[in-house]
């Protein structure tokens, strides 16, 4: 009690704008100190962990999407480069086709592509593949007559077949392209 009496006769002594500015600060302060309150005691809100809901190790896409994974030439050409053209429901989507990338060479570290697809009942997929030759430059066709009809999350292996310049088809297989299909939800 003696400390508030002392603080009375303390701003007594003060005209009256200066005690109008001090109760201001006062209120101002005790506002801040109100309503910008964080409780930093408090950690953040998260929910715990049901045993009953499975929590996905990545996150599950909305939108079907096919993934190239990787390519496989016989025989083995580490110094070929390739671009793939993978064709579903009749749409083209180039492999590579991103940050400039004409050519991609083949090796077991190449990194994959994913391509959103459109919405659709079904889904069918084939493939096509240019092969450059790393020491000639010259160019090869690789092909199939192969269809693949898509339904449910899925990964697989598309067989190519090397096509000469008369458009004859070898009858065996000189590529293979690794994929994964996951029909989103």
């Amino acid at each position: 009690m003696e400390t508030l009496d002392g603080i009375l006769k303390f701003l007594a002594s003060y005209p009256t704008w200066a005690k109008a500015v001090l109760l201001g600060n006062i209120a101002c302060l005790a506002s801040v100190l109100v309503f910008a309150r964080t409780p930093a005691s408090q950690p953040p809100a998260v929910a715990p962990a049901s045993p009953l809901i499975p929590v996905a190790a990545e996150p599950v896409s909305t939108r079907p999407v096919i993934k190239i994974t990787g390519v496989d030439l016989y025989p083995a050409s580490s110094d070929a480069g390739i671009q793939v053209s993978v064709f579903v429901n009749g749409t083209k989507f180039t492999y590579p086709s991103l940050a400039g990338v004409e050519w991609l060479q083949v090796g077991p570290a190449m990194s994959g592509q994913t391509f959103e697809l459109p919405k659709s009942d079904s889904y069918t997929l084939r493939f096509e593949m240019r092969k450059r030759d790393g020491r000639d430059g010259s160019v090869s066709k690789f092909a199939s007559q192969e269809t693949v009809a898509l339904s449910g999350k899925t990964s697989g292996l598309y067989n190519l077949y090397f096509v000469d310049r008369t458009m004859k088809r070898s009858a065996s297989i000189d590529a293979q392209i690794r994929y994964s299909f996951d029909p989103g939800k």
